[in-house]
This record gives structure tokens, sequence and C-alpha cells, in this order.
């Protein structure tokens, strides 16, 4: 027995496969040979009609009706979760039918008339890109629905013709975290040639291995005094003390704990001088590591203040953005546009001082004000966001997702993985966390997820930009699951001593 390989299998129904499969699914549908419209498959069908009326005996087995009954019905139940999952060259009439339709909605408006309609339409297109979210074509049309909706400009095509590393700055809050999470950001950003600074809010006691580590590589640590809060105290719940709005950080008492790296990361700078007088990073520590020097030779050069758009189907409708804008600034501010990031902010040195002295006195007057002091640790992203697109950051550009210097990985990752989840348990009668551990489809040896299924990384299992090339600086890797977590443990790039 021998096959050839289809490489838009993903892509086809079971009916689109093959003439064979055609004939099982009409049999299982009780669908007459006139059902499928292309003659060189109705007459493949009348051959093999033709070769079933041949007489002789019958296999054994076909003989015991009970056997019969259950290869039959089994056969029945596959190709009925197949189209479930795929979908099905059948309406439920029996007419033939064109397979998933990938026709992206109508564009968002440019300005705040966005309507509900139009989002339940992306919303149903996300919906039937997931269920073919390994196919190219369901790729593309992804790209396509992107730039239906944007129109702020790509980023610069002017690349560095030399590396511009030595006087950069990479710094993040990194409090709370273990020896491995410093290997993988520190480490995999040094083995990438990077030169530059690297500056880190740290805990004020750290164990002595890891100031060594930070010695060696060359992290400028900058430990985090805690304090009481100058402004009024939140009225929590037990659960809610988690959220960690009963404690502040000196020198800056009066803005929440998680807004301390915005006014830190301005005095930061400003001390280094000269030193950091290259391109800046400010980035989340825990899930983000580096695959290339982000201000190596060829990349792009940094102009202004860049802020990232997560996945196309990430926008600020959602309750991150919407729910703090809403009640902060009244619900008619609230806006429908791509996601902004605000764990990744890359800029030169003066437009990322001057970002972050925006966004600390924007900080001051939500938490001053009854209406915007919510009970939330997230709402940097939503004081981002709404700076930006209440054109407040006129020196910002919006870069889309894939096309710069940062890759926000969490929105697919994750969804490719609960729809990889259910379909397994059903498929194998697993549990969640069982499944969770079950490789995804078209995985190897050096690649976690399949290349061609997903179109999200390289053969050996690095994420690209939509151009093909490794994506610099991976971001919110964490929602991707076991797999991709094991996958990390055995990159060498990723470790560190």
């Amino acid at each position: 027995t021998y096959a050839h390989g289809d490489q838009h299998i993903y892509q086809k129904t079971l009916s689109e496969a093959s003439e064979d499969m055609d004939i099982m699914v009409r049999c299982v549908k009780g669908l007459k040979n006139k059902a499928n419209p292309r003659k060189d498959m109705r007459e493949y069908y009348d051959q093999i009609i033709a070769g079933l009326n041949v007489g002789g005996p019958k296999p054994i087995a076909f003989l015991n009706l009970t056997y019969v009954d259950s290869r039959h019905q089994q056969v029945i139940d596959a190709v009925l979760n197949d189209e479930k999952k795929y979908g099905s060259s059948y309406d439920q009439d029996g007419k033939w039918i064109s397979k998933l339709d990938f026709t992206p909605p109508a564009a968002l408006s440019k300005n705040n008339t966005e309507t509900k309609t139009a989002h339940r339409a992306l919303k149903l297109t996300e919906y039937n890109m997931a269920k073919s979210i390994q196919s190219e074509e369901a790729a593309e049309q992804r790209r396509k629905l992107r730039d239906q909706f944007r129109t702020d400009p790509l980023p610069s095509d002017q690349v560095n013709e030399k590396d511009e590393s030595e006087f950069a700055t990479v710094m993040g809050m990194a409090t709370g975290l273990g020896l491995g999470e410093y290997h993988r950001f520190v480490g995999s950003l040094r083995k990438t040639g990077y030169r530059g600074n690297i500056i880190l809010g740290v805990n004020e006691n750290l164990p002595d291995n890891i100031k060594e580590y930070f010695e060696k590589r060359q992290v400028t640590m900058k430990p985090i005094r805690l304090t009481n809060c100058t402004y009024e105290p939140f009225d929590l719940e037990e659960h809610e003390k988690r959220l960690g709005l009963d404690v502040c950080g000196e020198p800056y008492p009066g803005i929440k704990l998680r807004w301390l790296k915005f006014p830190l990361g301005k005095d930061w700078l400003n001390e280094c001088g000269d030193k950091c007088s290259g391109p800046v990073l400010i980035a989340d520590v825990r899930d983000a590591y580096f695959q290339t020097n982000p201000f190596g030779k060829g990349e792009p050069k940094v102009e202004g203040l860049q802020v990232f758009e997560e996945h196309p189907l990430q926008l600020t409708d959602h309750w991150l953005v919407n729910w703090p804008v809403g009640d902060c600034k009244g619900q008619d501010k609230t806006f429908t546009k791509p996601m902004l990031c605000s764990g990744t902010i890359i800029g030169t040195r003066a437009h990322m001082i001057q970002y972050l002295e925006i966004m600390h006195t924007e900080m001051k007057a939500w938490i001053s004000t009854p209406q915007c002091r919510l009970k939330t640790y997230a709402d940097d992203q939503s004081i981002h966001n709404w700076l930006f697109y209440s054109n407040q950051l006129s020196f910002a550009k919006a870069i889309h997702n894939r096309e710069g210097l940062v890759h926000t990985v969490g929105y697919e990752t994750d969804l490719i993985r609960k729809l990889h989840v259910k379909d397994y348990m059903k498929l194998m009668n697993i549990t969640e966390n069982e499944a969770n551990h079950v490789p995804f489809r078209g995985s190897t040896e050096k690649n976690w997820l399949g290349i061609r299924e997903f179109l999200l990384t390289d053969e050996e299992g690095y994420f690209t930009n939509y151009d093909g090339t490794r994506s610099p600086i991976v971001h919110q890797w964490d929602r991707a699951g076991y797999p991709f977590g094991r996958w990390m443990d055995e990159q060498d790039f990723l470790k560190d001593s």
C-alpha cells in the first residue's frame, strides 16, 4: 500500500480529498450519485458500484451482522465527527456546497462608530478560521483580514547597517523570578550578540547565585524597596489581596506597584546617561525571550516610539481595555481598535523618556480619580491604549504583529492549544491534562509545532515573522502549552550558566 502526499489536505473536506472518501461520505449521508456535481467523480462511483455487484462469496466477517452493524456505525461516527471539525461539501439537504467561507468581514471604521454587527462578523470569521487554523488558506485569510482594517503605517524599511546594540538598553521589572527565568531572558539576549545595557528591577535580597549570574552577564540590578501606598486604600476582599494593590514601591508610593516600571524606567535611563544613548526596549521579563539581536545588523532602525499590536483578532473591546477606559473616561470614549501590548515598547532614548513621563502623569491622574481607581493590576495596558488612540502619543507608531521586532504569540498559540486539547480529549477519550501533553499536529523531533499546519515557526521551532525570518523578540510564549515548554527545555539558546 502506498499514498501520495497532499500538501493542501487540511484545506479540504473529506469529499474533496478523494473520490473514495466522497463515496464514503455519500454512503453515510444516504446521498445518491448525482449529489456530486463533478462528472469524473460520478463516473468513478458508477465503476465502484458495478464492481460491488460482482457475484461470489463474501468475506466471512461480513456474514456476522452484529460485526457489520458495529463497523458501519464506526464509519458513520468517524465521518460525522470529521465534518463537524473541518466542514462538509454537502449542506443539510444534501446539496453540494463550497467549504468554509473565509471572506473577511467589512472593514472596521477608522473612527469611533464601529458597530456591534461588524465586530460580530469579525468574531464569526475568527470562529471559522479557528476550525481550520492549521491551513495555509486560513493563514492567508488572517493576513487579508488584518490588512483590511489596519491603516497604520508599517515599520520603516530602513535597516541597521551595523550592530547598534552597544549603547542600547533593555530594561524591565524582574521581581519574584528564579534563576531559570533569568537565564531565559538575559541568556537568550546575550547569546544573540547583544552588547548593550540590561537594567532589571529585582528583589532587595537576591540569592548569591543570582547576583553572581547577573554580574557575569553584566546586568545592572535595581533593588525594588516596597513601602506603604499613599493613595486612598482599596476596599479589598481576601481573594483580591493577591492583586498587589495594598503595597507600593519607592520612590513612587502614589501609584500601583504594577505601574512602577514606567517612572522607574525613566529614572534608570537618566541615571545611565550617555552609556544608554542608543535604542531602548522596556519589556516584560517573565514571558519574553530573544531569537535574534533586536538592535543588530539588518534589523529595522529604531525611530520615534514603536508600540506593538497583538494578534489581528485581539481588539480593544476586550475587558482589559474596554472596562477600565469605559469606567474612567465614559462609555462614549471606548473604541474597537487593534490591541496594543504594554509589555513590549521600543523607542529612541529621548522618545522613550517622553513616553514614560506621559504614562506616569496619566497614572497619577487615574489613581486620584474615583471612577478610574479600579481593582485590577493590569490597567497599565488600558492606559497605554487610551493614550495612543486618543492621539496623546503623536510620536508613536503602531507596528503590526509579526512585521516588526516583536512577535506577540499569546492569542494564537492559546487558541491552537485549546483546539488541540479539545480535539484530543474527544478523539482519544482522555482528560484535559493528558491532552495537554499530546504533541501538536505535524510536530517533529526539531519542531514542536507543524510548519505547514500552523505557519508560525520555521523547521527548528523558532517563531517567525510573516516574511519567514525569525522574530527577534517573542512575547507571551507561556500560552503555548506543554509541548512548547518541552521544546524550550531542549534549546541551548534558552539555557545559560
